[in-house]
């Protein structure tokens, strides 16, 4: 555990002789409490999306936090809070915790400057831009469980803040693989 990242940072408990994260919902079981939190997070993913003024869209780090918190607060305590150590998922090491602060910026500096732009980027640049911001905030990897839910809603919401990707939204759920 690193001793200062965040005022706010976490390092989650697990149930004894577990790899089972503490939860609200006292499942013990790593299995049954994935599957309640894809049931739990799938609902609280639409919602942003279909309630825009639900989370202050400020596209910042105080943002993504926002939407972890949002989704995950029905199982954890810690939702919307950075996590403290550094984590690695088989060959992908993340920011380490110690550094999150310092990279902060420059992890949401992409997205901070395609929300701000006064006119609408061409397709091609805002998918560049978007992946790009998406790329940077995954190496970012902020929270101890739930990251790529939180960044694609972050993502998405980026996204349509112009109307270049009207469906993006709809067609990230609902499977539709037609042209967005």
């Amino acid at each position: 555990m690193v001793d200062v990242v965040y005022p706010d940072s976490v390092e989650p408990s697990f149930y004894p002789n577990t790899t089972t994260f503490v939860n609200r919902l006292g499942i013990t079981d790593r299995n049954a409490l994935r599957e309640k939190e894809a049931a739990f997070t799938a609902i609280r993913s639409i919602e942003p999306l279909q309630q825009v003024d639900l989370i202050q869209q400020t596209f910042d780090f105080a943002h993504l936090k926002a939407i972890h918190y949002y989704m995950f607060q029905d199982l954890y305590d810690w939702a919307g809070m950075p996590r403290s150590y550094n984590m690695k998922k088989e060959d992908n090491v993340f920011t380490p915790a110690s550094e999150l602060p310092k990279h902060e910026i420059e992890a949401f500096s992409q997205s901070i400057k395609f929300s701000h732009q006064n006119k609408r980027p061409s397709i091609s640049k805002a998918a560049n831009s978007l992946a790009r911001c998406s790329g940077i905030i995954n190496i970012f990897h902020p929270f101890p469980e739930g990251n790529g839910r939180t960044q694609r809603i972050f993502i998405i919401l980026t996204g349509t803040n112009f109307p270049i990707f009207p469906r993006l939204g709809e067609c990230s759920f609902l499977g539709d693989h037609r042209d967005i």
